[in-house]
């Protein structure tokens, strides 16, 4: 069972977990070895931590966020092994030990003064999830703005697996809150009032062939406006803005009482 929204196709959840593709020409300055890198590469003696340790620090350097070994574009293995006068067949992910792994990550953050993906960095994506949720907003444009928030605060980007989870947390966190602050603040005859706008019409029994979905709520009529010159449809319009204008009236105090936003 999922545990998260689904926030986005597969295509882009894919898309997200694969490393940034390296054009050609820009292999020689993404994976370039930094002065502060040299010593530790130098203390390096296995090949596949050699070539793991510089696609890890090229990768995060473009993206902010680190990618499981066997994602590594084969292009890319290649290009650092004869960079580094290996050869790209001693780069076997499965050989990139997880301690290697691991600490070449912490390596790099230190060194880039990028903060790591930790509880506290955690819990403060989460505060601002919920704010963000408060906003109405798609879970896409909610994964959007948290991987933003994540650059501009210098901070690694976790798996999409975390941030999905992050986002499906807050989003339930906030529809109970929000559900709590109905229960507290709906008044009977306000619920009476709400209860008529999205009541359906009968069923036509004449027609058998119509089904619950062919019945109308009276909320769709309110959000029908003719838009004809004629005197009738003029009339109309005044009627049904009348109409409006009185249901807003009576539920301004409950809008006003939930503090919704606009």
């Amino acid at each position: 069972m999922a545990t998260h929204l689904r926030i986005h196709l597969g295509k882009e959840r894919e898309l997200y977990e694969q490393p940034p593709v390296v054009p050609a020409g820009e292999q020689a300055r993404v994976f370039a070895v930094p002065a502060w890198a040299e010593p530790h590469l130098a203390r390096m003696l296995a090949p596949v931590n050699r070539v793991g340790f510089v696609l890890q620090l090229g990768y995060f350097q473009i993206s902010q966020r680190f990618y499981v070994a066997t994602r590594y574009h084969a292009a890319d293995v290649a290009f650092v092994a004869r960079q580094l006068e290996v050869a790209p067949a001693e780069f076997v992910p499965a050989r990139y030990a997880d301690a290697r792994y691991y600490a070449h990550q912490q390596l790099v953050c230190d060194q880039l003064g990028i903060g790591r993906f930790d509880a506290a960095a955690t819990e403060g994506l989460y505060q601002e999830a919920l704010r963000l949720s408060s906003q109405h907003l798609k879970p896409a444009a909610v994964f959007d703005y948290l991987v933003l928030f994540l650059h501009e605060h210098r901070l690694e980007l976790p798996t999409y697996f975390a941030l999905a989870n992050l986002i499906t947390r807050a989003l339930l966190a906030f529809e109970k809150r929000l559900l709590r602050r109905v229960q507290q603040h709906l008044r009977p005859g306000e619920q009476r009032l709400l209860d008529r706008l999205l009541a359906a019409d009968d069923a036509d029994a004449e027609d058998p062939r119509e089904t619950a979905a062919d019945r109308r709520y009276p909320l769709t009529f309110l959000k029908r406006i003719r838009q004809g010159l004629r005197a009738g449809e003029i009339r109309e319009r005044v009627t049904h803005f009348a109409a409006l204008r009185q249901l807003f009236a009576q539920l301004q105090p409950l809008w006003q009482r939930l503090r919704l936003s606009d």
